[in-house]
């Protein structure tokens, strides 16, 4: 962008400024020279969590957990099958696994339940 000289009529080149906004807050950009409604633009706040980002890892830990359970299944009727010192290692491995892949999702969930709450009617 090219910057001109200021003019003497007032038109302070808002067009071409409104173009530069923060990555994260509310950008309210006035014109001087109209007498039109100001326009606003709401930017994602850094407050918030990104949506985003959870919905794709709620996704991964879901895909994750079952295909654990068909592991842990199979783990589980072998160390039947065959006890033995390894076979129960592995199992217990599989179940920390398990525990920790519930409690992330759990946490995750509790995360983004308050934002997709619709609001009640008065």
């Amino acid at each position: 962008m090219q910057l001109h000289a200021l003019r003497r009529d007032g038109a302070l080149l808002l067009p071409q400024l409104g173009e530069f906004r923060p990555q994260f807050g509310f950008v309210h950009t006035v014109s001087f020279t109209s007498s039109g409604p100001s326009q606003s633009t709401l930017m994602p706040s850094p407050d918030l969590p990104d949506l985003d980002q959870i919905a794709t890892r709620l996704v991964q830990l879901r895909h994750r957990l079952q295909d654990l359970a068909r592991v842990l299944e199979r783990a589980d009727e072998r160390h039947h099958q065959f006890p033995s010192e390894h076979s129960q290692k592995t199992l217990d491995d599989l179940r920390a696994e398990d525990a920790a892949l519930r409690s992330e999702i759990a946490e995750l969930e509790e995360q983004i339940r308050p934002l997709l709450r619709r609001p009640e009617a008065p």
